[in-house]
């Protein structure tokens, strides 16, 4: 035997050639897809977080390890998701809201944040940072709070 005729030669090429576009066709189509998903999700976060805001409007922090926060929706989304509750002391200590995370706050509403932890006192507070789900929308108090 010789070898492999032109003829045959060819068409194992065209067979191996359309093999493999197609399967680097149905791979690239896939990988489109899920990309297109995923930066449209995260694209409607952003344009539903885009009018989005909160103040602290009160910070109340007792001598006995408790602290309360008021946090205003003061936005324009509804639905909106408080993530994280942080107060910090002089000397770098934190401790968490207790009632957070907290969902379907709509524009204009007021939450009130707990805290309960010994190391919070009016002497030694430094700030209290809330952060929402949405992305770049926290907000940060770190003036006098109010003693009781």
């Amino acid at each position: 035997m010789k070898g492999v005729s032109p003829l045959v030669a060819s068409v194992l090429l065209i067979v191996l050639v359309v093999s493999a576009a197609s399967l680097v066709t149905t791979w690239m189509s896939t990988l489109v897809k899920s990309t297109q998903e995923t930066v449209g999700v995260r694209t409607m976060e952003g344009v539903e977080c885009t009018n989005a805001d909160i103040t602290i409007d009160e910070v109340y922090v007792s001598n006995t390890g408790a602290a309360s926060v008021v946090v205003k929706n003061s936005g324009f989304v509804n639905d909106m998701s408080l993530v994280s509750a942080l107060t910090f002391d002089k000397s770098g200590n934190s401790a968490s809201a207790e009632n957070v995370p907290l969902t379907s706050i709509n524009k204009g509403d007021l939450k009130i944040l707990i805290f309960n932890d010994p190391s919070i006192n009016c002497a030694s507070f430094s700030q209290v940072i809330v952060t929402t789900n949405c992305a770049g929308v926290s907000e940060t108090f770190s003036g006098t709070p109010q003693c009781v």
